[in-house]
Order: C-alpha cells, then sequence, then structure tokens
C-alpha cells in the first residue's frame, strides 16, 4: 500500500505506528506557576476495558471525565451533589475525527478565507516545549522547568 496520492489505498500512518523507536508510556507530573496540577498518564500497551482514551480532571467546584469508548462525558458538580452525563459522537476516522478537522482548518487557511484557529502558532511552541521537558525529564531522571523570559526564546532549567 503506498502512501501516496494515486498510487493505491492511502492508509493513515501515525507516529506511533510508524516503526520508530519511541516512548510508548510515560506519566508526566506538570506544576504550573498558579499552583494548577497535572497529571499525563500515557501508555499504548494497555488494552481491555475501561482502556484507549481516558480524561479525568479534578478541579475545586468539581470533576469531569470519560472514555473514548463509552461516548460520554460526565460532570459533578461539588455545591449540587449532581452528575452530568454529556454525550458525543464519535467519527470512524483516524484519531476520531482529529485528523480531519485539522486537514479542513488548513484547507480553508489555504484558500485564504478567514479564520481564527482554536490554538495559534505559539500554542504550538508551548506544546512542544512542555513535551521537550518532559522527554528531558524522562531520559536524565530529574524535574525539568521552562523559563518564560520576557521577549525572548523559553529555556529547558
Amino acid at each position: 500500500m503506498s502512501n501516496f496520492p494515486g498510487e493505491g489505498k492511502v492508509e493513515p500512518l501515525c507516529v506511533y505506528n510508524a516503526g520508530g523507536d519511541v516512548v510508548d508510556h510515560q506519566s508526566v507530573h506538570i506544576q504550573y506557576e498558579n499552583g494548577i496540577v497535572c497529571n499525563f498518564l500515557m501508555n499504548f500497551n494497555a488494552g481491555g476495558d475501561r482502556s484507549g482514551r481516558n480524561l479525568h480532571i479534578v478541579g475545586t467546584r468539581g470533576r469531569l471525565w470519560g472514555n473514548e469508548a463509552e461516548l460520554a462525558v460526565m460532570t459533578h458538580d461539588m455545591a449540587t451533589d449532581q452528575v452530568t452525563r454529556h454525550p458525543f459522537e464519535r467519527e470512524n476516522t483516524a484519531h476520531s475525527g482529529g485528523n480531519r478537522i485539522h486537514a479542513e482548518e488548513f484547507l480553508r487557511l489555504v484558500a485564504g478565507e478567514t479564520t481564527s484557529p482554536v490554538a495559534g502558532v505559539y500554542d504550538a511552541y508551548l506544546s512542544a516545549m512542555l513535551c521537550f521537558a518532559a522527554d528531558r525529564a524522562r531520559l536524565e531522571r530529574r524535574l525539568v522547568g521552562i523559563r518564560y523570559p520576557l521577549e525572548k526564546e523559553m529555556e529547558l532549567v
């Protein structure tokens, strides 16, 4: 099968299944300047019940959680002790429609349509730096910080 247009069926290719040597499991703990703590767990080797894409956010006023396979996100309001189910539809395309959305946004921009993406270039830069910091922490087995000097590039410290 080819990944070139006009040369057979195009198959989705993801960095994690492209045959490269990549991290397939990791736990990243992030503490932001405002005190918020984020725990990110990734494991591409897990299978079975409740595997897949899971989300769990705990805040001071409630919780939000979900599993892609359940096609719903649940919220719990601490003030009312009310749990609400928020169903959603899942596309049967690569990354549950995420790739399609990125491609459509790119084509709109190339066509000259005025659009405001949800995330911009600086957001991508922040995301990449966070990934680089997590990888350095893994490789060097230490805490890694990100310094934001005004009007300069970010630094991993």
